[in-house]
């Protein structure tokens, strides 16, 4: 995951880091794994986060300014890049229906140890320390993704969001079926406009779209 509150706008590829490592990488994992999910009772887990719903733009997703070129809150792009991949589970959850293929996202809760804070200033490393004497285990923030994964209590349940082993309300725009398959083709364009057709399975996740709109470095 990257670091939300790393102050720099950082990009890889022209792409804004936090966009490109929590949603374009997983994106591009699944599109080529899809074809060797078993139908019917295959799983797809994503990890979304609680920013997606608290730490978003009003419109959810800036197309405008993915890479950051016209403003960067680092903050709201870690929301932006969670409510992606929600969105995302959203749209697998149409485009596999045929295959009976459960998709699923979730707020893993906050966690000690990742590392997400280690660019904070000291004096606020200093709160966020004490408040991990609260926060999750490792073990406690896996629970939800390992019972989404593997637990016969939730077969044949999909495109709902989760936190704590529970079915919660995520944000209003996952019932936005435009902006997922907006989103969906947006990204498809970056990182697959040609291997798409290569790989079995992936045409109906996925078509690809017949204009490119790639994210490019700031001159």
């Amino acid at each position: 995951m990257a670091d939300p509150h790393c102050v720099a706008l950082l990009r890889r590829y022209g792409t804004e880091l936090q966009f490109l490592v929590n949603h374009i990488g997983h994106f591009f994992l699944i599109n080529q794994l899809v074809h060797l999910v078993r139908n019917g009772s295959g799983r797809i887990v994503l990890v979304a986060s609680r920013a997606s719903i608290t730490d978003v733009p009003p419109q959810g997703i800036m197309f405008d300014n993915l890479n950051g070129h016209r403003s960067y809150k680092p903050l709201q792009f870690f929301g932006q890049s969670k409510l992606a991949v929600a969105l995302y589970a959203k749209e697998l959850l149409h485009r596999l229906r045929a295959r009976r293929i459960a998709v699923n996202s979730l707020h893993p809760g906050a966690t000690r140890g990742t590392g997400l804070y280690r660019n904070f200033a000291m004096s606020k490393r200093m709160a966020i320390l004490a408040a991990q004497l609260f926060a999750k285990s490792t073990s406690q923030g896996a629970a939800t993704q390992v019972f989404l994964a593997g637990s016969p209590q939730v077969a044949g349940i999909t495109g709902e969001y989760w936190s704590n082993g529970q079915i919660v309300s995520g944000n209003p725009l996952l019932s936005d079926r435009d902006l997922s398959m907006s989103i969906t083709t947006f990204v498809l364009a970056i990182v697959t406009p040609a291997e798409a057709a290569k790989v079995e399975g992936t045409r109906e996740l996925m078509p690809v779209p017949s204009e490119a709109h790639a994210i490019r470095e700031d001159a």
